[in-house]
C-alpha cells in the first residue's frame, strides 16, 4: 500500500499567493488500484495531518480509524484485528488487508515527502510544522519501521 503524492509547483505557489493550504495530487494506492482515483487532488498537507492522528490511534489501540478527504464525501476506514488491518469504504468498492505496519509506514512516508517538498519550495510552514509534529508522535509511540 502507498500514498501517492505528486506536486505541481505553480499550482502549490497559486494557493501559497492567496494564504491558502496547498494543494496537490494525493490518493491511495494498493493492488493496482486508487482511491478515491489517480487524478485526486487536495489539500494534502491538512488530510496527512489527519491521517497521521487517525494512524496513531490505531498504534495506541484504537480497534477502527477514519482516513477522510477534504473534498468531496471520499474517506477509508482501517480496521485492526491484532498486526493486521482492513482499510475499505462503507460502499465496498475497497477491501484491502495489510499490515499495521505497512500502513503506518505508508502514511509517514508520504507526510515526510510533502514536508521536504512545502520546505524545498518555502512554503506551507504551519502545514509543515503539523506534519514534522505528527511524525514525531508516531515516532514516540516506538511503531516498529520509524
Amino acid at each position: 500500500m502507498e500514498i501517492k503524492v505528486a506536486f505541481d509547483e505553480a499550482t502549490i505557489r497559486r494557493y501559497h499567493a492567496r494564504g491558502a493550504s496547498p494543494v496537490f495530487s494525493i490518493y491511495w494506492a494498493h493492488n493496482g488500484m486508487a482511491y478515491p482515483s489517480d487524478d485526486w487532488t487536495d489539500f494534502g498537507a491538512v488530510i496527512l495531518g489527519w491521517w497521521l492522528v487517525a494512524v496513531e490511534g490505531l498504534i495506541n489501540g484504537a480497534p477502527e480509524a477514519r482516513f477522510p478527504f477534504m473534498d468531496g464525501p471520499f474517506a477509508l476506514i482501517a480496521r485492526t484485528d491484532g498486526d493486521e488491518t482492513v482499510v475499505f469504504t462503507t460502499e465496498g468498492e475497497i477491501n484491502w488487508e495489510m499490515s499495521t505496519d505497512e500502513l503506518v509506514r505508508s502514511i509517514n512516508r508520504a507526510a515526510s515527502k510533502v514536508e521536504r517538498e512545502l520546505r524545498r519550495l518555502g512554503v506551507g510552514k504551519r502545514e509543515r510544522e503539523a506534519l514534522t509534529r505528527g511524525m514525531q508522535s508516531i515516532k514516540e509511540s516506538n511503531e516498529p519501521g520509524f
